[in-house]
């Protein structure tokens, strides 16, 4: 029995939410309601959150320009720069964190820079910090945060500079909140606002009866095949079924693509989905700092593999290890039963399909960070059995490690 790397958080509540109708108003309850949660006034919700993404540009007119965005990031937000006619300028992680410096952002702006993407990995937030020149550098861009992966992590926002324009949330499967699919964007600017929702009404569709059978397909398939009783028939399909395998593996590094239903709203149903999901959200991080408090413990006496600590503020998205041996870890912890996860196992620039856009420069941060770094299986609801297991998994193989290497 395999334990799958990542499971969103479902119960009763959510398959309910599936077939109760709840009137109208559904989107504008998520929408304002997120929003609120992280203390915004306006939320936007989009297909996914690269639509929302290539929808900013649009309104703000950023077109040919150069946008700045981390090397060491998930390429669906590269993807969408490219897709808005605009051009991925990338940046180093900052040494010994998973985000870049505002300082480095500075460093590469220029008379054809439109836009900065400021990243926030793993729980932790870039530093609300920069220098004095760097400072006057940005506040003259547009400063754009993803912050899909540090929900529940307080952010310092006492530069209104540094602040930015907007924030950006995806709401896939492998998330920490999840409706299924979908992504927010929520921001302080009436102005954004009102023109994002003009730009959505316009430019984006409601589903047909087709669309809507298959979403919720692809709904039940994941809430029954992301379990430990079923994952190993997922990956045993996934070498052999190439629309199984995209579930699993959901980037073509040789393509640089959008998804087929990029212009199709979030059924109603999903977005009921939503709302349950964010009512419970405290509660599942709570679960998953559970999680996260067990497997520090269990690791403190790790010798050959290391685990990123979180600082006291900051809610983990995932359970980081680092090692140099880790593709091996991988392997060795898949056949024990435990499937690790490879979040960001690239940096952007390497990718063939981004050739056109590689420079001199060698990102040696972000290329040991791709090279390293894997994550446990780290969902709320994951059983103190599953838990014990994976850790010792994890000591096993690090005992190897540590004694004569994985074989």
């Amino acid at each position: 029995m395999l334990i799958p790397r990542v499971h969103a958080y479902y119960n009763t509540r959510e398959i309910l939410a599936t077939i109760k109708y709840r009137g109208k108003g559904d989107i504008q309850t998520l929408e304002q309601s997120f929003a609120q949660y992280f203390k915004h006034k306006y939320g936007i919700l989009f297909p996914y959150s690269r639509r929302a993404v290539i929808a900013t540009f649009d309104i703000l007119g950023i077109y040919n320009k150069e946008i700045i965005m981390p090397a060491y990031t998930c390429v669906d937000v590269s993807h969408a720069v490219v897709k808005s006619g605009n051009i991925p300028i990338f940046v180093d992680s900052a040494p010994g964190e998973f985000n870049c410096r505002w300082d480095d952002f500075a460093g590469k702006i220029n008379a054809s820079t439109g836009a900065l993407i400021g990243t926030h990995l793993f729980g932790t937030v870039m530093k609300d910090t920069c220098s004095k020149e760097s400072l006057e550098k940005l506040k003259n861009i547009p400063i754009l945060h993803d912050r899909t992966l540090a929900i529940g992590t307080p952010f310092t926002e006492n530069n209104n500079v540094l602040k930015g324009l907007c924030s950006y949330y995806g709401l896939s499967l492998s998330k920490q909140f999840c409706m299924v699919k979908g992504g927010i964007v929520i921001t302080d600017d009436e102005k954004l606002y009102k023109e994002l929702i003009s730009y959505r009404n316009k430019n984006i569709e409601k589903g047909n009866y087709g669309f809507q059978v298959n979403r919720y397909l692809f709904f039940l398939s994941h809430y029954l095949l992301f379990n430990p009783l079923t994952y190993d028939g997922l990956n045993y399909l996934a070498k052999y079924v190439k629309t199984v395998e995209k579930q699993i593996k959901y980037y073509d590094p040789n393509k640089i693509t959008l998804p087929d239903d990029v212009n199709i709203m979030p059924s109603d149903w999903q977005v009921r989905v939503g709302i349950v999901q964010l009512e419970k959200l405290n509660d599942m991080n709570k679960l998953r700092k559970i999680v996260y408090n067990r497997y520090v413990e269990g690791l403190k006496e790790l010798k050959g593999i290391g685990f990123y600590r979180n600082k006291p503020e900051e809610q983990s998205s995932h359970f980081i290890l680092f090692s140099e041996k880790r593709d091996e870890i991988v392997k060795v912890a898949q056949k024990e039963g435990v499937d690790i996860g490879l979040h960001f196992d690239y940096i952007i620039p390497d990718l063939p399909s981004y050739e056109s856009y590689r420079t001199d420069e060698p990102f040696n941060n972000s290329r040991k960070l791709a090279a390293t770094v894997c994550n446990l299986p780290f969902w709320p609801g994951l059983s103190k059995r599953n838990q014990d297991k994976i850790i010792k998994v994890i000591i096993k193989i690090d005992d190897s490690i540590s004694k004569k290497g994985v074989n």
